[in-house]
This record gives C-alpha cells, sequence and structure tokens, in this order.
C-alpha cells in the first residue's frame, strides 16, 4: 500500500512494484486527531481517523498476524508484540503473559 499517514497529513510513496510487494503495510487501527477550520488556528473538534502509519510489527496472539504501528503496539518482550485488541484481552489471561516493562 503506498499511502501512508505521517503526523497530520497522508503521504504517497511512489515505488516500484517489487517494493510495493516488500513495503510494510498500513496500520488499521483508529486514533484522535484534531481538524481545524481551514480560516482559522483554532482547533474545532477532535474526530477519530483510521491510523494508516506504516506497520512494520504484527500480533503475536496465536492465530491473529495483523499489522500494528509503533504506537499501537505493546511490546511484552523481545519478539513478543500485541495489538490493542488482544491486550484488552490480556488482562483476562494476566497470569499467563507477563506484564509489559515500564
Amino acid at each position: 500500500m503506498p499511502f501512508y499517514r505521517f503526523g497530520a497529513g497522508m503521504v504517497h510513496i511512489h515505488m516500484s512494484k517489487r517494493q510495493r510487494e516488500k513495503a510494510p503495510p498500513a496500520c488499521g487501527f483508529f486514533r484522535w486527531a484534531w481538524e481545524q477550520e481551514p480560516d482559522s488556528i483554532i482547533v474545532a473538534r477532535r474526530v477519530k481517523v483510521r491510523c494508516m502509519a506504516m506497520a512494520p510489527y504484527l500480533c503475536d496472539w496465536p492465530g491473529c498476524d495483523v499489522p500494528i504501528c509503533e504506537q499501537h503496539r505493546l511490546a511484552l518482550g523481545p519478539e513478543l508484540d500485541v495489538c490493542p485488541t488482544h491486550n484488552a484481552r490480556r488482562g483476562l489471561l494476566s497470569r499467563l503473559l507477563p506484564a509489559p516493562a515500564p
């Protein structure tokens, strides 16, 4: 996918077919962003938008391979990353998985 979100804007990265096959997918989770009026600096409201950041990590929960970005991943250990959906479920299984390091 050649479209990614960097900061507040979307960026199209021109890639060859071979580069697109190796490029990381975009994060599919949602985040809050501020929407501004075009003629002023005052922030109008918060809106929920799809994250669309580069997602170099995959969720390591059994049976889940959702691509996740740096902001949405929770590193439980080396080579053990969990997506926000399974982080909520991890609370139920806290005796099986260790708590994240501060």
